[in-house]
């Protein structure tokens, strides 16, 4: 029995749906570059009222560092709604491609077959990556077809905009993997998905609060947010501590779950 294809199968309707979720939020957020790219007075009158806007604000929408009458500015003002999204899309994945044998009482089942716990985690983590790696190539191309789309395509916006996009996929990964950890530590989904989502959001809120709050600038390794941020990606590419950090993460939970989901019992 191939596990990996047996799951890519399973969440091929679910990557389907989230990929044209992504393709439609990226083409409707783009409708307005037209009118800010033309510049004149109405562009000069709409950053006047950002700029008014309370910094906190500001944070939220991601609009605070970067000049949005350009195309990679405001695909970085996107970045934290593709981010959190991608995120989202990732923890939840995470949490239920080994929960689910459990919710749906197919766990007994799977583990009659000669097959073992690590053979079946592995190839599930695969699957979970393969969607995670699919996801964000969809992003990917979904952002150069609209810059296409909108006449504004340079090839010289390629290496900005894969910057951004591995930045994505690191956090995609990490929080990947910090789902699936819980998911091999604990028996239900509801638990393990919403401890995954409280996890993903306060870290999120977190990010909002150091842009907001510079002195909180320390709390930056709490939340993978900050690791990959779309102005410190910009401005000085891929940190090597925050990307050895990421690694090293995502290998404690894997090694903490992988031994929890060794020695638990199984609900079936």
């Amino acid at each position: 029995m191939n596990i990996y294809l047996k799951e890519l199968k399973a969440y091929r309707k679910s990557i389907i749906i989230w990929s044209i979720s992504m393709i439609l939020l990226i083409f409707m957020a783009f409708e307005k570059y037209d009118a800010l790219a033309l510049g004149g007075e109405e562009t000069a009158n709409f950053l006047e009222i950002i700029n008014q806007m309370p910094k906190f604000l500001q944070a939220i929408m991601g609009i605070s560092n970067f000049d949005i009458t350009t195309p990679i500015g405001y695909s970085a003002v996107m970045y934290i709604y593709l981010v959190l999204m991608g995120s989202i899309h990732a923890g939840m994945i995470g949490a239920g491609i080994i929960t689910k044998e459990e919710k749906d009482k197919t766990a007994e089942f799977l583990m009659v077959k000669p097959i073992t716990r690590f053979k079946i985690v592995k190839n599930k983590m695969l699957a979970a990556l393969t969607n995670v790696v699919i996801f964000n190539i969809i992003t990917f191309v979904s952002l150069l077809l609209v810059l296409i789309w909108k006449n504004v395509f340079t090839y010289n916006i390629i290496s900005d905009l894969g910057l951004l996009m591995l930045g994505i996929l690191f956090v995609q990964i990490l929080f990947l993997m910090i789902g699936f950890s819980f998911a091999l530590m604990k028996k239900r989904y509801k638990q393990v998905a919403s401890l995954t989502m409280v996890i993903l959001l306060s870290s999120y809120f977190l990010s909002m609060i150091i842009d907001v709050v510079p002195n909180l600038k320390f709390l930056s390794v709490l939340t993978p947010f900050k690791y990959y941020d779309a102005k410190g990606l910009l401005d000085k590419g891929l940190n090597i501590w925050y990307l050895l950090l990421t690694i090293i993460l995502i290998i404690i939970f894997l090694i903490i779950g992988i031994k929890k989901y060794q020695q638990r019992d199984l609900n079936i």
